[in-house]
């Protein structure tokens, strides 16, 4: 079993606005990087603090993986 964490952080060390709104803190290539690991994994896990602030979709984007 491996697990596996994958965090985005800015500079600064934030991860989200002061309001606790989401910002993009990563580019394209990223999203791209994460949509593989979401299609090689059996299971994502949020916090529930996450759930309920952000309702993430949390499936495979790309049809092709």
């Amino acid at each position: 079993m491996h697990v596996v964490v994958n965090a985005a952080a800015s500079a600064d060390g934030k991860l989200s606005s002061r309001r606790r709104e989401q910002i993009a803190i990563s580019g394209e290539a990223d999203f791209a990087r994460v949509d593989r690991l979401r299609a090689s994994s059996d299971a994502v896990v949020v916090g529930v603090g996450t759930v309920l602030a952000d309702d993430p979709h949390l499936t495979v984007k790309d049809e092709e993986l």
